[in-house]
C-alpha cells in the first residue's frame, strides 16, 4: 500500500507563539529551555538576564501550545 505524500500548507505564516519563541531565543537564550512538550521559560535565568531591581518574577507558569507542535 502506497503512502500519500504529506500535504504542506500553501501559505506559511509564522504564528504569534513562534515569534515569541524567536524573541526569547535571540535575547534570552539562557532562559529558554526546550522540552519534549514545548518550551519553558526559566524565571531565575530570565531574572538574572534582566536587572533584578527593575524586574519582579512571580511563581506563575507560562506554557505555549499550538496545533502541530512536537
Amino acid at each position: 500500500m502506497k503512502k500519500e505524500p504529506k500535504a504542506e500548507p500553501i501559505i506559511k505564516q509564522e504564528s504569534k507563539q513562534d515569534k515569541l519563541i524567536e524573541v526569547f531565543q535571540k535575547h534570552f537564550p539562557q532562559a529558554l529551555q526546550e522540552t519534549e512538550h514545548g518550551f519553558l521559560v526559566d524565571k531565575e535565568q530570565l531574572q538574572r538576564a534582566l536587572e533584578p531591581k527593575n524586574c519582579e518574577v512571580t511563581d506563575e507558569a507560562l506554557e505555549l501550545r499550538w496545533v502541530g507542535k512536537k
